[in-house]
């Protein structure tokens, strides 16, 4: 039941910071020496700290939001609650709930398709007694 490694506190979002400027700072230096490599100075800088700071964010909010469930995954082992339901088990109720759903139109359009042939039936023959 308990994640298997070091237990995730607070402090681990401390760090993230740090992989932020490190992204920004990684992308800025390859767009600064492929400047120099190419004369195309400043464009390939400016281009490496806007992918930089893109490549930041999203490792940050991938990052914080997998801390942040781990972090709500053992409180609620902390309170004895039953541990959350994967994203795999999750998509396979939703997957299930569809199927059912899907069924129930199917035989619902089926019933109704029956009752308008049955209507055309009584009127096609109220029409050939005329």
């Amino acid at each position: 039941m308990a994640a298997s490694g070091p237990k995730v506190t607070a402090y681990s979002y401390a760090g993230l910071g740090f992989e932020f400027l490190g992204a920004l700072g990684m992308f800025g230096l390859l767009g600064f020496f492929g400047d120099r490599w190419l004369g195309w100075q400043p464009w390939l800088l400016i281009v490496g700290v806007f992918i930089g700071f893109g490549a930041g964010l999203w490792h940050v909010i991938r990052r914080a939001s997998a801390i942040q469930r781990v972090l709500e995954e053992q409180e609620r082992e902390e309170a004895g609650a039953a541990p959350l339901v994967s994203d795999r088990q999750r998509l396979d109720q939703l997957d299930a709930r569809l199927q059912q759903t899907e069924r129930q139109l199917q035989s619902g359009i089926e019933e109704m398709q029956r009752k308008l042939r049955k209507t055309q039936e009584r009127g096609d023959k109220s029409g050939a007694e005329d």
